[in-house]
């Protein structure tokens, strides 16, 4: 399975965030059978061009701003069933699109979908899966340039030894995370290479 490289032109998320994301979604479905990765994979699926919406299984394309926000909506319904859902067609009425069924769908899967939808929309900052932090060029930094880029960010939030001594251990961290990230993806791109040849 190869991720298609459509990027939606409304989110304000890099092109290879997407891309890390969806297969870090697609390694801890298998790995873990997560229901939230698979929604989260679902629902990069759909607004990369792959597949149909993960819950209203809408099949516009291009994904829109609007759908995407219809979307989400609607994923936000699936996650809660207990609870009243909402006004799904005064809310696809005021974006301009069509107002399709929530269908049923696991609370995980629901879940993974509506926080993907709320990063892809600049809703949240947070990815909803851990990513590997990376450079513009798309290579890791070092825990050199993560701790200069937090001390250029907050220069005196780190005047004290024991600050930067805590900031150089927590950059250290986050660049042996990345690497961790990076290796899962190669894995997990590897194996299904692997799959597709047999």
């Amino acid at each position: 399975m190869a991720w298609l490289p459509v990027h939606p032109a409304w989110s304000p998320r890099a092109c290879r965030a997407l891309d890390d994301l969806h297969w870090i979604a697609y390694a801890v479905d298998r790995e873990q059978q997560s229901a939230f990765a698979a929604g989260v994979a679902a629902c990069l699926g759909w607004v990369r061009g792959g597949r149909v919406a993960p819950v209203t299984e809408r099949d516009e394309s291009p994904v829109t701003r609007e759908l995407a926000t219809a979307e989400m909506w609607a994923c936000a319904a699936a996650a809660t069933p207990g609870i009243p859902p909402p006004p799904m067609a005064e809310i696809c009425a005021e974006l301009g699109v069509q107002n399709w069924p929530v269908l049923p769908a696991g609370v995980g899967w629901a879940e993974g979908g509506e926080v993907c939808l709320r990063w892809l929309l600049g809703r949240q900052d947070r990815p909803p899966l851990p990513t590997p932090e990376r450079l513009a060029d798309g290579s890791l930094p070092s825990p050199e340039e993560l701790m200069e880029r937090e001390i250029a960010a907050r220069p005196w939030a780190f005047e004290e030894p024991e600050r930067r001594l805590e900031l150089h251990r927590r950059a250290e961290r986050e660049a042996r995370r990345s690497r961790q990230l990076v290796d899962l993806i190669a894995r997990t791109k590897a194996s299904l290479a692997s799959c597709q040849r047999s």
